[in-house]
C-alpha cells in the first residue's frame, strides 16, 4: 500500500491536485478509482464518521448495501478484505486527522491511498507527504493566461490585481479566469472591479478565505438567473448531497429541468459529483450558497422551498415504505401527494434502494423539520420510517429521529403522534437492550393513549409492556398485557397487531411449558401473517415454532423451522433476525448432541448480531458458544464466552446474568 498525504489551507487546490493525479495514474489501478469526502471542515456538518465513510467506499466498490455490516470494525474488516487482492486508487478528501483516516487504510494491498487534509498527517509512517502552498505570482499569471488567452497579456497590471483579489488560490484563479473566458465583452479590469465589490458581500468568511469567497461571488453573479436561483436554494438543503428529484422539489420545477441546472452548475465547478446522479457542494461553496440564499430569497420563499423539499421526502418515503410493507399501510400516516413532481418507484426492490440511498438525507430532513417550522413533518416522517429503520437495524438513526419526533409532536400538541413517537422510541431502546427505558416509555404511551382514546396506541403500548415483562420472565404480567393488547386489536380490527400478539402469547406459553397452547397460538399467528403477506412476521413465527419443538425434544423439526426462518430473513436482508434464527439453530444442535455444529451456528449469529448492533442476540450467541465449548471440554474457551455473555446480560439487566454467574462459578479451573 502506498499513501500520499496532501495538506494545506482551504481552497488551496488539494482536491483538484488529488483528482488530477488520480486521473493521470488511473491506468495503473485497473480495479477502480474511489472518492469520499470526509467533511472535516464542512460548515454545518460533523466530520464523516469512519463507519459512514467505509459504507460509502464499500458501495463504490460495488458491495450491495444489504451486505455491508453496521459495525465499524466489521466494515473495516470487509474493506480490507475487498482491497487485499485489488489495485485501487482511493482519494480520502478533507480529512480531520489521523483518527479519522486510520480505520480507512486497507492494510496489505497494492492500492494507492491519497489523502487531503488541512492538517499535516505526521502520524502516517512512510507516507509521501506534500504541503500545498499558495501559487507563486508567476505561476498564477501563467495559469490565468492559459485559460483567458490574449486578453490577459494585454492587461498585465489588471491580471495581477485579479490574482491578488483571488488570494493566489488555485480554485479562485481558475473560476475567475473561466468566467472571463466565457464573457468576451469583459475586460480584465472589469473583472477586477467586480471582484472588489463582491468581496465585501462575504464578510462572514475568515480573512484567509475572503478572496476565495470573492471568486465564488463573482462566479455566482455570472450564472444565468435560473442557475443562480438553483444555487441559492441548494444552500437550504439540510443533507449531505442531493439528486435531481429533490432539487426539483426544492425549486418547484420538473426533475428534467433540475438536472439540466445541476449539470450546468457542475460544469462551472460550483457543484461536485462523486456518485452518478448525486450532487454536492465543496464546503466553502456550501457556505457561500447559504449566505447567498438569505439575500436572494425572502423568508416566505425560503419557507416555501423547504416545505416543498420536506413534502417530497415525506411523500416519497411513504410511497417507498408502503411498497416494502404493503400489509401495514394502515399503521402509518397517510401522506397526500405534493403538487411538485414525485419519484416513481417500480417495486419493493426499487423502494428499498431509494430508502438506502436517501437515508442520511431523510434523517437530516427530519431533524431540520423538528427544530424549525415543520414539526408535523418530523412526526410523520419518523412514523413513516419506523419499520424500515427497525428492520434494517439502523438504531442510531432511529433514536435521533424518534427523539426529535417526540419533541415535535409535543410542540404541535398532537397527542396521537406523541403516543406513537413514545412507542417507536421504546422499540428502539428495546432493540439496543435498554429495557428499563423501553418500559418507562411504553408506560407513558399507555397512560397517554388511554387518556386520549388513542386505541391503536393503547394496543401497541400493552404489546410493548408485555414484551418487556416477558423479557424479565414475569409471565403472569406478560400474559395480562398481551391479552389486553389482543382485545383492543380485535376491537379495532387491527389484524397485524393481532398476529403480533398471538405470536408473543405463544412465546409466553412456551416459556411456561404449555407447549400445545404455544403451538396453537403460533399457528394462528402464522396463518394471519401469511394472509397479510407479512414475510417478516412469518419468519419470526417459524423461528418461534422452532423454540417450541426444541423444548419438546423434537430437534429435527426445530432446526427445520429455524432454517426456514433464516432463509426468509436472508431474503429480506434482516441481519438482526438472521442472528436470532441462527442462535435457535445452535441451541437445537447442542440439544441434539452436536456441539461442533452449535459453535458454527452461534459463531455466525455472533458476527451478524455485532453487525446489526443487537446486544441481546450477541449475549445469546456468547452464551451458546460457552455451553457448546464446555460440552467439548474446552473449559478455557467456555469461560471466556461465558464471561462475555455475563457482561452483556448484566448490562441488559435481565435474569440470564445470574445463570452465567453461576456457570462461571461451576466452571472454575481445577488445581
Amino acid at each position: 500500500m502506498t499513501i500520499s498525504a496532501i495538506d494545506g489551507m482551504a481552497g488551496i487546490g488539494k482536491t483538484a491536485l488529488a483528482i488530477h493525479a488520480a486521473h493521470r495514474l488511473a491506468s495503473g489501478f485497473p480495479d477502480g478509482q474511489l472518492f469520499v469526502d470526509l467533511q472535516a471542515h464542512t460548515t454545518g456538518q460533523a466530520p464523516l464518521e469512519a463507519n459512514a465513510a467505509l459504507g460509502i467506499l464499500l458501495r463504490q466498490l460495488g458491495v450491495p448495501a444489504e451486505n455491508i455490516p453496521a459495525a465499524v470494525t466489521a466494515r473495516a474488516a470487509l474493506w480490507r478484505a475487498e482491497l487485499a487482492e485489488r489495485r485501487v486508487l482511493v482519494v480520502l478528501d478533507n480529512a480531520a486527522g489521523m483518527h479519522q483516516v486510520q480505520p480507512l487504510l486497507p492494510g496489505a494491498s497494492s492500492s494507492l491511498i491519497m489523502i487531503t487534509s488541512r492538517r499535516r498527517l505526521t502520524g502516517l509512517d512512510g507516507a509521501q507527504a506534500l504541503s500545498v502552498d499558495l501559487l507563486p505570482a508567476e505561476d498564477a499569471v501563467d495559469l490565468f493566461t492559459q485559460i483567458v488567452g490574449d486578453r490577459a497579456k494585454a492587461e498585465p497590471d489588471a491580471v495581477l490585481t485579479v490574482l491578488e483579489l483571488c488570494g493566489l488560490l488555485p480554485l479562485a484563479v481558475r473560476i475567475a479566469a473561466a468566467r472571463l473566458q466565457h464573457r468576451p465583452q469583459w475586460s480584465v479590469e472589469y473583472l477586477a472591479g467586480r471582484l472588489r465589490d463582491l468581496g465585501r458581500r462575504l464578510a462572514e468568511l475568515s480573512t484567509s478565505e475572503r478572496s476565495v469567497a470573492a471568486a465564488f461571488g463573482m462566479s455566482y453573479q455570472q450564472l444565468e438567473p435560473d442557475q443562480q436561483r438553483m444555487f441559492r436554494l441548494l444552500g437550504l438543503h439540510p443533507g449531505r448531497d442531493i439528486g435531481a428529484d429533490a432539487a426539483a422539489a426544492l425549486a418547484g420545477i420538473t426533475p428534467e429541468a433540475a438536472e439540466v441546472l445541476l449539470e450546468d452548475l457542475l460544469d462551472v465547478h460550483v457543484l461536485l459529483q462523486h456518485e452518478p446522479g448525486r450532487y454536492t457542494f465543496h464546503d466553502l461553496l456550501r457556505q457561500h450558497a447559504r449566505g447567498t440564499v438569505s439575500g436572494g430569497e425572502d423568508a416566505g420563499a425560503r419557507h416555501d422551498a423547504l416545505t416543498r423539499l420536506l413534502d417530497h421526502y415525506l411523500y416519497t418515503a411513504s410511497t417507498a415504505v408502503d411498497l416494502v410493507y404493503p400489509y401495514s399501510k394502515q399503521l402509518r400516516p397517510r401522506i397526500p401527494e405534493p403538487e411538485t413532481s414525485t419519484v416513481r418507484l417500480t417495486g419493493a426492490a426499487d423502494a428499498t434502494a431509494w430508502l438506502d440511498a436517501e437515508r442520511a438525507n431523510l434523517i437530516a430532513a427530519g431533524i431540520h423539520a423538528a427544530k424549525r417550522a415543520w414539526p408535523a413533518h418530523a412526526s410523520r416522517l419518523a412514523a413513516t420510517l419506523h419499520r424500515y429503520l427497525d428492520d434494517h437495524a439502523q438504531h442510531t438513526d432511529a433514536l435521533v429521529l424518534h427523539v426529535q419526533a417526540l419533541h415535535a409532536s409535543r410542540r404541535c400538541g398532537d397527542k396521537a403522534a406523541e403516543v406513537h413517537a413514545l412507542l417507536n422510541l421504546s422499540v428502539t431502546h428495546w432493540r439496543q437492550g435498554g429495557y428499563e427505558q423501553a418500559t418507562e416509555l411504553s408506560q407513558q404511551a399507555l397512560d397517554l393513549s388511554r387518556a386520549t382514546g388513542e386505541r391503536l396506541g393503547e394496543a401497541r403500548a400493552w404489546y410493548r409492556l408485555g414484551a418487556e415483562y416477558l423479557r424479565q420472565r414475569d409471565y403472569d404480567r406478560a400474559l395480562d398485557c398481551y391479552q389486553r393488547s389482543l382485545d383492543v386489536n380485535r376491537q379495532i380490527g387491527e389484524r397485524l397487531g393481532e398476529a403480533n400478539v398471538l405470536g408473543n402469547l405463544g412465546l409466553v406459553y412456551e416459556r411456561q411449558g404449555r407447549y400445545e397452547q404455544a403451538h396453537a397460538h403460533h399457528r394462528q399467528a402464522l396463518k394471519l401473517y401469511r394472509r397479510l403477506g407479512a414475510l417478516g412476521g412469518e419468519a419470526t413465527t417459524l423461528s418461534n415454532l422452532g423454540l417450541v419443538y426444541r423444548r419438546q425434544g423434537r430437534y429435527e423439526q426445530a432446526r427445520a423451522h429455524h432454517r426456514q426462518a433464516l432463509d426468509l430473513f436472508g431474503e429480506l436482508g434482516y441481519q438482526r433476525d438472521q442472528a436470532e434464527a441462527l442462535n435457535g439453530l445452535g441451541e437445537a444442535a447442542r440439544a441434539m448432541g452436536d456441539p461442533a455444529q452449535a459453535i458454527d451456528d452461534h459463531g455466525t449469529a455472533l458476527a451478524l448480531a455485532r453487525t446489526a448492533g443487537s446486544r441481546p442476540e450477541q449475549a445469546r450467541a456468547q452464551g451458546g458458544l460457552a455451553q457448546a465449548h464446555y460440552d467439548l471440554g474446552h473449559v478455557g474457551l467456555a469461560r471466556d464466552h461465558a464471561s462475555h455473555a455475563l457482561d452483556l446480560y448484566t448490562g441488559l439487566g435481565v435474569p440470564e446474568a445470574a445463570e452465567f454467574r453461576r456457570l462461571l462459578g461451576e466452571w472454575r479451573p481445577q488445581g
